[in-house]
């Protein structure tokens, strides 16, 4: 679980890295509106990306039992559904995305006509990347499932560093929007190709002749619906958020909106991804059904809650520290004191919401995703209300207060620690110090002078402050030795 983590943070932060290249560059070539009006553009596309309908996760979970059953038949005929019912989801949504990119246009009625105009070209191109990307999500799926996540991140850092240099060079040509889908969907369409081509190697050896199993595609396709459902609320948030600045503030405010919330979701991103390989690790532990594979569990949930903790505490006072730096980096003006506080207030809520990762995976894992969506749903839906709300009365700083209501997530943690046995108070003080950190560091952030000399001092109490935490549980060792050793013992 360590190695297939730090696998996904490097290729994470390599992918955060060919953001922060390309996010400036952008705003400086195309300007706030046009950039802006990008934003938009790709809140729509990632919106109506919702109709991968769970698929991911069921590849992931089904595939990784079949393969810890050792049964081929059963893992050719989990192939054969996820491939069928994402090639028809795919198509369907592409479609449907061309069809009605010219109504979508109306919902925006603060852009004016070549602004919509250039918003329903670009969605309909956007329709044919969407195609493309529900596809890489079932050959990723695949790929994780057999646990190799070098290959994984290997082709996502690919395509991440492909999209921003054609991006880049599109738009230093001139390009605008329109131009930019087509490239980005270009470079899509290579990464397709490629993960194809090493999903069919890990499968070497496997006659993939479809296996229709009537039973098994029920159980595939409920348990892949009721992981949509949930998926929504996230989806809702994470785009939903956009969509609303949009149409309120416009595309100026929503330039500055979408690279404060493009700095702050690396946190969820990068803490998350660290943590991701619990997933096929506990769905396959899970279905054995033991005290035994019960008690990995639950070691692998310690280990996993303190390297999330790590890693989203320490990224998130690194960004509040250091907000008013990263924002004259990432847009074409000096921010405003407005614009970095609403960023550190941002990254605090971000990184709150993100200690909720653990709890989100084990219950996929553990199949109780009716617990997931519902959770996921009302607090998506709940965060978009206080935006609207607030958007409405304070501009920028209300949108970015908004976003708070989504912290009501880290109820996951609750529900997945019952559904493994572990009483919530064998973990829940991990939390106490990181917690009061993030907070000092916000304070003190907005009060102290903007000069260099302070914001190191605060980064350096930030980390002297995680250190001692981390310390006062004596798991440095333990993280790293003990999920290896008892995974040699299983």
């Amino acid at each position: 679980m360590i190695k297939s983590g730090i696998t996904n943070v490097v290729g994470q932060v390599l992918r955060v890295i060919a953001s922060l290249l390309t996010i400036p560059l952008l705003t400086r070539l195309l300007g706030l509106e046009e950039y802006g009006l990008w934003v938009l553009v790709t809140a729509v596309v990632g919106f109506v990306m919702l109709a991968e309908a769970g698929l991911t996760t069921s590849t992931i979970v089904f595939i990784s039992q079949d393969l810890a059953k050792e049964d081929t038949r059963e893992l050719v005929s989990s192939i054969t559904v996820l491939m069928f019912a994402m090639l028809a989801l795919a198509t369907l949504t592409a479609l449907g995305l061309w069809l009605l990119a010219p109504f979508l246009v109306l919902f925006f009625p603060n852009l004016n006509g070549v602004q919509q105009q250039t918003l329903q070209a670009a969605l309909q191109i956007g329709a044919i990347f969407v195609w493309v990307q529900l596809l890489q999500q079932i050959t990723s799926g695949i790929e994780q499932a057999y646990q190799r996540y070098d290959i994984v991140n290997l082709l996502r850092v690919i395509q991440a560093f492909g999209t921003s240099g054609v991006l880049l060079f599109v738009a230093w040509q001139g390009g605008k929007v329109v131009e930019l889908m087509k490239a980005q969907t270009l470079v899509s369409v290579i990464i397709l190709f490629l993960h194809f081509g090493t999903t069919r190697w890990l499968t070497r050896g496997i006659n993939l002749m479809p296996v229709w199993d009537i039973s098994k595609g029920v159980k595939i396709l409920k348990y892949s619906f009721v992981t949509w459902i949930g998926a929504i609320g996230g989806t809702f948030f994470m785009q939903g958020d956009r969509l609303i600045v949009g149409r309120l503030l416009g595309a100026e405010v929503l330039g500055v909106y979408g690279t404060i919330t493009s700095l702050a979701v690396q946190i969820n991103s990068v803490s998350g991804l660290l943590i991701q390989p619990i997933l096929p690790q506990t769905s396959a532990l899970f279905a054995q059904r033991t005290e035994k594979s019960l008690a990995l569990i639950r070691t692998y949930f310690h280990r996993a809650v303190i390297l999330n903790i790590i890693a989203a505490v320490g990224l998130g006072t690194l960004l509040i520290v250091w907000a008013p730096f990263a924002l004259r980096l990432m847009l074409p003006r000096l921010p405003v004191a407005d614009e970095v506080f609403s960023l550190r207030i941002c990254v605090l809520i971000y990184t709150l919401y993100s200690l909720n990762a653990v709890g989100y995976f084990v219950l996929l894992a553990t199949k109780a995703v009716k617990v997931n969506t519902i959770i996921l749903i009302f607090s998506g839906c709940f965060a978009l209300f206080l935006i609207w709300v607030f958007a409405r009365q304070f501009g920028l700083a209300g949108v970015v207060i908004g976003n708070g209501g989504f912290i009501m997530t880290l109820a996951l943690l609750w529900f997945a620690a019952n559904q493994i046995e572990l009483p919530i108070y064998h973990f829940a003080h991990y939390y106490y110090i990181p917690c009061l950190l993030l907070f000092v560091e916000v304070a003190m952030s907005s009060i102290l002078s903007d000069t260099w000399v302070i914001h190191l001092a605060l980064t350096i109490m930030g980390g002297i402050g995680l250190f001692i935490w981390f310390a006062k549980y004596n798991v440095k060792l333990e993280v790293i030795k003990l999920p290896i050793l008892v995974g040699k013992s299983a």
